[in-house]
């Protein structure tokens, strides 16, 4: 099968072509597939021209005249168009239903011609509300977007269980759920006796409260005894940055709260450095605000989590339930529930026994459930599907 993605944006630091696309190309090209994935560097401009090989797919960052700035897009989606046609793909999979990726979708669309390629859309947030805080113009563009490409693709996949309520409203039918994946791979590190890791882009809850929740932490822990003992002292590791300098915001909290000597800032890590922070921790906490967008959508930090088996402490929110279960990968905390919270993670702290069990468990849930590999041949299945429904197996 002859099969195209389009991813919606660069590299890094956003997760979406990292998380979704680079890992299902890879794991399609596995399975005897030709896999192209076309970026378009809106938002790295650095990149474009750039070629590669990921696995065995092909990853091209489609060149534009980016010293032109924005009067380049058109020119940009032109190149797309033509790019993702060549060589007569079978199927042509965007990734996020707006901006790039759902133009070529929707023009691809409105051709309405047999010769076409199969058009799926994948949709992993819901792009409407990430546009709420834009002007009425944008806003409505957005909605108007991701409704009409996912009203009248071929086919749809979504990162949620939320999103596919909201997908299935639209059609009538249910579309391909496929969370996220990773690729990561559980590293040789042993675990730092009460090291706890917070792995996020910052956009999930506000700092403050993440900080009054790791004050909680500090003090159960020093209320159970294991305070006297050095070496079991909590300490945060922070891995992510922030969009609008979020990380800032929260240091300062830290600091007002006095627990800044408790709290280390690693900014964004990547590769081996990820997996060796993240490996080294007892605990990753994963407080997670409940409001509509992460009803929504899917968190791809807690696929890497869950493919490192690190035990995580998270919020009953969405799709958390997904990966973290409770009492076997984790623990899953009602959103607001500080000493809750706190609780959960003390007690992971003082049991090695039960966090080693949670290590395994985590493994091997995503090995079954939402390894690369396996969201590769439901998807292969699905486009298979397609396929012979069109009359062109």
């Amino acid at each position: 099968m002859n099969v195209v993605f389009v991813a919606p944006f660069g590299l890094a630091p956003k997760g979406t072509t990292r998380w979704r696309v680079l890992p299902l190309a890879r794991a399609l090209a596995a399975r005897g597939h030709a896999v192209r994935v076309l970026v378009p560097s809106w938002d790295r401009p650095q990149d474009a021209g750039r070629a590669w090989r990921e696995g065995g797919a092909t990853v091209a960052c489609v060149p534009f005249p980016a010293r032109l700035g924005r009067a380049a897009w058109p020119i940009l989606l032109a190149r797309l168009l033509r790019e993702a046609l060549r060589g007569s793909p079978d199927a042509l999979h965007v990734f996020k239903p707006i901006g790039f990726s759902g133009a070529v979708a929707e023009a691809m669309l409105r051709l309405r011609a047999r010769a076409r390629p199969l058009i799926w859309a994948d949709a992993d947030d819901l792009e409407a509300e990430w546009a709420r805080h834009r002007p009425a113009w944008q806003r409505a563009a957005i909605a108007r977007q991701e409704r009409w490409v996912l009203a009248h693709a071929d086919g749809v996949t979504v990162a949620s269980r939320a999103l596919g309520e909201y997908v299935a409203a639209l059609r009538g039918e249910a579309p391909l759920y496929m969370p996220n994946t990773s690729a990561l791979r559980p590293a040789n590190a042993d675990e730092i006796p009460g090291r706890v890791v917070w792995y996020t882009r910052f956009l999930d809850i506000a700092p403050e409260t993440v900080a009054d929740i790791w004050a909680a932490i500090v003090g159960t822990i020093a209320g159970t005894g294991l305070r006297p003992a050095p070496t079991i002292a909590p300490t945060l590791h922070v891995i992510g940055v922030g969009m609008r300098g979020e990380e800032r915001a929260f240091a300062e909290a830290v600091r007002t709260r006095r627990l800044h000597d408790t709290v280390t800032l690693c900014g964004y890590l990547e590769g081996d450095a990820l997996t060796n922070e993240v490996g080294a921790a007892c605990v990753a906490i994963f407080p997670f605000a409940d409001t509509p967008i992460n009803r929504y959508k899917c968190p791809a930090r807690l696929a890497d989590l869950a493919a490192l088996g690190v035990p995580v402490v998270a919020h009953a929110v969405g799709e958390c339930a997904s990966y973290v279960v409770h009492g076997e990968t984790g623990a899953l905390v009602a959103p607001g529930d500080t000493h809750g919270f706190a609780d959960a993670v003390a007690q992971l702290l003082r049991d090695a026994d039960r966090r080693r069990a949670m290590r395994t468990a985590a493994r091997s849930r995503f090995a079954a459930r939402f390894a690369p590999g396996v969201l590769a041949a439901r998807l292969e299945q699905a486009y298979t599907a397609a396929l012979a429904a069109r009359g062109n197996p």
